[in-house]
């Protein structure tokens, strides 16, 4: 049976030591003004130097435009949330032994609260000191819950902890078109590579259309998905893409110039693809003598 490794706590814990955000004296400053019970304001003064950090390295990644600080930061600021959630599921059942741990987790709970408004994005909005002031409730019948019956499903265990830097959301939609495409095609035999071409074409066609663009821009996905002048402009553009691309293969079987130029071109373009890869080793060709 598998089970959780109590070691991911050890793990997360030096990922955020690394990530440069914080020192380990100001979290036994912050431990120490928590359990000497020194009041809000020296709790508060304790993490204010490490969320100063945070958003001023923050601000900087964002004026540079360095992304891969930006992800870093974010991802920081999930993995604080991960290992208090970690350590509060652990603890009850673990006595970890080492004083670091329980420390990381009392400074990174408080400090959690403190970077949700921090990492948010310039559409998201901070609730952290919102106050709940009135609730209304429904009475909507009673269920009972019978947990003797039914069918087990073991819990999976943790086996990582940690986040992972975001995705690209272009990426990841055309990954998924392209597995939709080949359900559609299964049994032809079409490369993914060939498949991904054909769509980057498509919407390089569909982009010229200054209309459909604009529809796109004014409505929400689900209404741009709706109208009926997107099918009529794909149709456009599958015929117009085809017809262009019939008359650029007659023009490479017929004309000598095109045939030289689009070898050369992409002679080229592989051989800088293949030998800028990492570990990767130009194939030399040698003649015989």
């Amino acid at each position: 049976v598998a089970t959780t490794d109590p070691n991911l706590i050890h793990d997360i814990g030096t990922k955020l030591d690394l990530a440069g955000v914080y020192t380990l004296d100001e979290v036994d400053a912050f431990v120490t003004a928590y359990l000497t019970k020194k009041g809000h304001l020296a709790i508060d003064g304790a993490l204010a130097p490490v969320k100063d950090r945070y958003v001023a390295q923050r601000n900087a990644a964002q004026a540079s435009g360095d992304k891969t600080r930006l992800d870093e930061l974010e991802t920081f600021r999930k993995d604080v949330g991960t290992y208090v959630r970690l350590y509060d599921f652990l603890s009850q059942i673990i006595d970890f032994g080492d004083t670091g741990v329980e420390k990381r987790a009392l400074f990174f709970a408080h400090l959690a609260r403190l970077l949700k408004g921090a990492g948010a994005t310039a559409a998201s909005v901070d609730l952290s000191d919102v106050s709940l002031v009135h609730v209304k409730q429904r009475h909507v019948g009673r269920q009972a819950l019978d947990l003797s019956t039914g069918e087990k499903v073991e819990l999976k265990p943790t086996t990582a902890a940690g986040s992972r830097p975001p995705h690209d959301p272009r990426l990841a939609l055309m990954d998924e078109i392209i597995h939709r495409i080949n359900e559609q095609f299964a049994g032809e035999n079409f490369r993914d590579d060939q498949e991904r071409s054909w769509i980057e074409s498509l919407i390089a066609a569909l982009r010229t259309d200054d209309d459909l663009v604009e529809q796109a821009q004014a409505n929400s996905e689900a209404q741009f998905l709706a109208s009926p002048t997107l099918k009529d402009a794909v149709t456009m553009a599958v015929a117009d893409t085809h017809g262009a691309h019939s008359r650029m293969t007659d023009f490479f079987y017929n004309r000598g110039g095109v045939e030289v130029t689009v070898v050369q071109s992409l002679g080229r373009l592989l051989y800088l693809d293949v030998t800028s890869g990492p570990g990767i080793k130009p194939l030399v060709v040698q003649r015989a003598e």
